[in-house]
């Protein structure tokens, strides 16, 4: 489904692909909008600039997933662009820390624009108002200015508006693979392992999609809908993989060293290791150290008197059956050549 894209340009070396659903979604708005009755400029400022401004601040945030993670070394892929969003291929990191800072890359820049646009909104003598910092009634801003002609601070509150509201929804819902989610997984991954770091927090995201879905039902909100229902298929897919991998782990393992090692290891696993045993496991491995280095004093010994008695390494009989082997092959080859010569 997302191969259905076309490449729009190239940016930090990254391609930008458009999703075919998002000029569709644009015109359709446009059109509905349109019908309003909205003047050429109240149209322009109302309707294609917040788009313009929205689809601009999700570009980059996605450039922000693609410098963190190549400042940690790892490789992107191509960036699409939908009404829904942006995403940007990029693997797991290797590492818990690699993971949050790559997740993390892209609601800092949105943090960024947002306090650069209110810094700048205050700078120029817009008064404060708590929808700067907290998107629900932006509305009632926006309008105050339009009221007043304040233009430049119209516009200035609309790029607040929207940074902070990408910020709040990618860092507070914590559903996996949104941007939250994935900082999640990289806290649980480091307190409890991969594996389960990553099957609790796949867990947690189908229940935070259960609930957006609910929501975008009531809301009658299609957008929230169709990321309910990605998160939730990411979710079940990533978990099925998650089954997948360690049911064919637990099979190789059974192959290579049989149930019986398999129960000793799961007992060694399960029971926690003691002052006691753990002090009698490092000295058995100080004495099977000491054993094998004065083994090995002994094997350099035997070898010191050996070439001081002028005994070559290798025994007399290997060195006879060595030098008949040469003659024989000498001799088969002396004739050779005589056949080919006659």
């Amino acid at each position: 489904m997302w191969t259905w894209s076309f490449r729009a340009f190239r940016l930090y070396r990254t391609d930008v692909r458009i999703h075919w659903s998002l000029p569709a979604y644009l015109l359709l708005y446009f059109a509905r909008t349109s019908i309003a009755g909205f003047s050429p400029f109240a149209l322009l400022m109302w309707v294609v600039m917040p788009m313009v401004l929205l689809f601009s601040s999700v570009l980059l945030h996605e450039l922000g997933h693609v410098y963190a993670a190549r400042r940690f070394g790892q490789r992107t892929g191509d960036m699409i662009l939908t009404p829904i969003g942006g995403m940007v291929m990029v693997a797991e990191g290797p590492t818990p820390r690699t993971e949050f800072w790559v997740a993390a890359g892209g609601p800092l820049v949105n943090l960024g624009l947002a306090m650069g646009a209110i810094a700048a909104y205050l700078l120029t003598g817009g008064a404060f108002d708590v929808a700067l910092v907290f998107p629900l009634d932006t509305a009632r801003l926006l309008s105050r200015l339009w009221v007043d002609g304040a233009l430049l601070h119209f516009t200035l509150a609309e790029v607040a508006e929207i940074n902070v509201g990408l910020f709040l929804f990618n860092v507070l819902l914590v559903a996996y693979p949104l941007d939250g989610g994935r900082m999640l997984f990289s806290w649980l991954w480091k307190r409890k392992g991969r594996r389960r770091g990553l099957g609790l927090t796949c867990k947690i995201a189908k229940v935070l999609a259960v609930g957006m879905g609910l929501v975008a039902l009531v809301t009658s909100m299609t957008g929230l809908l169709i990321i309910a229902g990605l998160v939730f298929f990411q979710a079940y897919t990533t978990e099925r993989q998650l089954a997948e991998a360690e049911r064919f782990a637990s099979e190789g393992e059974g192959l290579l060293v049989g149930p019986a090692e398999r129960f000793r290891r799961s007992k060694r696993e399960a029971e926690p290791e003691g002052r006691l045993s753990r002090w009698l496991r490092q000295w058995k491995l100080r004495r099977r150290t000491a054993r094998d280095v004065k083994t090995l004093e002994k094997v350099d010994a035997t070898v010191d008197a050996d070439v001081e008695a002028g005994v070559g390494p290798l025994p007399e009989q290997i060195l006879r059956q060595v030098n008949d082997a040469v003659a024989r092959g000498v001799a088969s080859s002396k004739r050779g050549d005589r056949d080919r010569e006659g």
